[in-house]
């Protein structure tokens, strides 16, 4: 995974360290594929329909006058032809855009996002969300952020949604299908957790050693809203983990 540097300005985020990139399969996630597919197949059959419909209509229009009929009667025929025509074409045009969209429903997309930890302000943690770059959501708590100790204290989330997976209400202030939301915000937190056992603040193989860890960094307590260390030594060491081999992109 490659080194990023996450800086927010007003939000209270200056940076992140450990940066960790990683993909979630989107299965479920595609709520909104899945309805302008629905749409699209509606619309197929509906023009396949309305192209037999008139297709039928000429071919009996056809059979009644034979090789008689008026001038005015052999116009309405061609008229009638022309429509079946149009309305053919038209079906045939939707029938290979619903195709198209059943074709890409099916296959396999990721949603890709970044974690990373908070040291300089390791009170302010949680997922950001966007939606077509749009932040919709900050500080969004997941998985073990939800659990009050601990794990999870001081990591930040990145993920931008696009808007075929979530659709954002029309504030957007939030997101309009509540339950696939909160299944991002499952998948998220099932990703934390991996991510909280390889960041380096645990030692995978006791569980332990957090306050160790933040101690390294000027923060001395496990009250998770202390303001870290102003000693020179603290604040040129979490200067330094931060310009480590890392990459800054805007938030």
């Amino acid at each position: 995974s490659s080194g990023t540097t996450q800086s927010t300005g007003s939000s209270g985020i200056n940076a992140e360290y450990g940066p960790n990139n990683t993909n979630i399969p989107l299965l479920d996630l595609k709520l909104g594929q899945k309805k302008e597919t629905f749409e699209a197949e509606n619309r197929c059959k509906l023009a396949e329909e309305r192209a037999r419909e008139a297709e039928s209509d000429a071919r009996n229009l056809e059979r009644r006058l034979g090789e008689a009929g008026s001038k005015e009667e052999r116009m309405e025929l061609r008229i009638a032809q022309r429509h079946a025509i149009e309305c053919r074409r038209d079906s045939d045009v939707l029938k290979k855009l619903a195709e198209r969209k059943r074709k890409s429903l099916k296959e396999p997309k990721t949603l890709r996002f970044t974690f990373g930890l908070n040291i300089q302000n390791r009170k302010c943690f949680g997922m950001f969300v966007y939606n077509c770059s749009r932040l919709i959501k900050m500080y969004e708590r997941v998985g073990p952020q939800l659990e009050g100790g601990s794990s999870g204290v001081g990591v930040i989330g990145v993920v931008n949604v696009p808007y075929l997976v979530l659709e954002p209400t029309h504030n957007k202030q939030d997101f309009a299908d509540a339950k696939e939301y909160r299944h991002l915000l499952r998948a998220l937190g099932e990703h934390l957790h991996h991510y909280w056992q390889i960041c380096g603040v645990v030692d995978p193989r006791t569980g332990s050693g957090v306050r160790n860890f933040w101690a390294e960094f000027g923060y001395f307590t496990n009250k998770w809203t202390e303001e870290p260390s102003q000693e020179p030594k603290y604040v040129k060491k979490r200067l330094m983990k931060l310009t480590s081999g890392c990459n800054a992109i805007g938030v």
